[in-house]
């Protein structure tokens, strides 16, 4: 919401924002300390922003999961098979020895 040039931001205490999380308070703690979840800490108490934390809890849904619901969300028709990642495997080191020869080459 905005009330002239000022953007109120809603935010949590622990408490409720593991409750908002269906986490543990101290499991939520570790996962701000470490970094793992956005949350600061200006004094004693740690505070959380509830659009951070739906934006991180989203972030946490299987890829699979994410895709299925951008296409509720847009109403987009995704043909997995064509739209799949094309997924690298391991090369071994005389065969990178020889694609980058063959690409020096080229030049």
């Amino acid at each position: 919401m905005v009330l002239g040039e000022v953007t109120v931001v809603e935010t949590m205490s622990i408490h409720e924002a593991a409750k908002f999380l269906h986490l543990n308070h101290e499991t939520l703690r570790r996962l701000a300390q470490s970094g793992k979840i956005p949350a600061a800490k200006p004094g004693k108490k740690w505070v959380f922003i509830k659009a951070d934390l739906a934006d991180w809890l989203r972030s946490q849904y299987s890829q699979s999961r994410r895709t299925l619901l951008s296409e509720e969300i847009t109403g987009d028709k995704v043909c997995h098979s064509i739209n799949a990642e094309k997924r690298g495997g391991l090369i071994s080191p005389r065969q990178a020895e020889t694609e980058l020869g063959a690409l020096l080459k080229l030049q």
